[in-house]
């Protein structure tokens, strides 16, 4: 079980994001349309039962609809360990889908949601990352 880490996410989406840690609500932040924001070195939750999915993803949700468009979370399944998403909740690791962009776990990354909604998960190099960040690679 590696951290993976979200840095920052880039919102092209055509509305504000609510970007939400159900672990840790530090890392929240409503991010503006075509905006890119810092989201304090937020580790993607693990979760390999639906019984702990409430305290264990993340969320992207439309404000001006208050939908969730993307739960976000780590699970080692038959395809090994990736960050998963999904537009409906909890999904068993067999039935999981990989987050399109590097779903491999470890390091850091940044989310884009693109013009349409779509999100993918993009490897940043640690030289990109901020002086003052917590972030270390194992």
């Amino acid at each position: 079980m590696g951290v993976t880490a979200v840095m920052n996410v880039t919102n092209n989406f055509q509305d504000n994001i609510l970007f939400i840690n159900t672990e840790f609500s530090g890392n929240n932040r409503e991010i503006a349309s075509e905006q890119v924001q810092d989201v304090s070195n937020c580790w993607i939750p693990w979760c390999t039962q639906e019984s702990s999915f409430p305290s264990k993803h993340l969320q992207i949700i439309d404000t001006s609809s208050e939908k969730v468009l993307w739960y976000i979370w780590q699970c080692a399944g038959p395809d090994g360990d990736h960050v998963r998403y999904s537009q409906n909740g909890f999904q068993p690791p067999a039935q999981s889908n990989q987050i399109p962009g590097t779903s491999q776990v470890d390091g850091p990354r940044t989310l884009v949601l693109d013009q349409e909604g779509n999100i993918s998960a993009q490897v940043i190099s640690t030289a990109d990352v901020e002086a003052d960040s917590v972030y270390q690679v194992a």
